[in-house]
């Protein structure tokens, strides 16, 4: 019997060693700073341009209220903890980041549009039903795919849902 392995165009995510008093199954996986994020996008296209490639854009909506009677440190609480909850949603060749201050990237590895299509479904679905999400606030997800060779091309199609504004520059 031959054992699995990733297709040389994916590339698993390494995990972060877990604390010692960490449980062995918690993540410790990080957001990636929008530039980290964009970095990795590009360089899928040096990795393997032909190879399916997706990325979700992930905003948070309805902040306002939450600003105007909680202030910054709300708004904060409600992003860290839908990032948390995003980076604990992801496989292990899906790379999480930070877009904006409300907005969240997920670079999907070798998922063409039916995976994008599933995965920004179930990523919607997770991320409204958080505890901790106030009401009147809701999770969107945009998705983009195409092939390595898009790369940042991908990340502008799936904020274009939103504004469209996010990456450019």
């Amino acid at each position: 019997m031959e054992a699995a392995r990733f297709p040389v165009y994916l590339q698993p995510v390494p995990r972060q060693a877990a604390e010692t008093f960490a449980a062995p199954t918690a993540p410790a996986r990080r957001l990636l700073s929008r530039v980290e994020l964009l970095r990795h996008l590009d360089a899928q296209a040096d990795i393997a341009p032909r190879a399916p490639l997706s990325f979700l854009a992930v905003r948070i909506t309805g902040l306002d209220d939450v600003l105007e009677q909680r202030g910054e440190v709300g708004v904060r609480f409600v992003t860290r903890g839908v990032g948390e909850a995003l980076t604990g949603l992801c496989r292990g060749t899906d790379i999480p980041g930070e877009l904006g201050e409300v907005t969240f990237g997920l670079i999907l590895q070798g998922a063409g549009a039916t995976a994008a299509a599933a995965a920004a479904a179930r990523v919607q679905h997770h991320l409204n039903r958080l505890a901790f999400l106030p009401a009147g606030c809701a999770v969107l997800v945009g998705a983009a795919t195409g092939t390595g060779s898009h790369g940042r091309r991908l990340a502008w199609a799936a904020l274009d849902v939103f504004d469209g504004d996010c990456c450019s520059g």
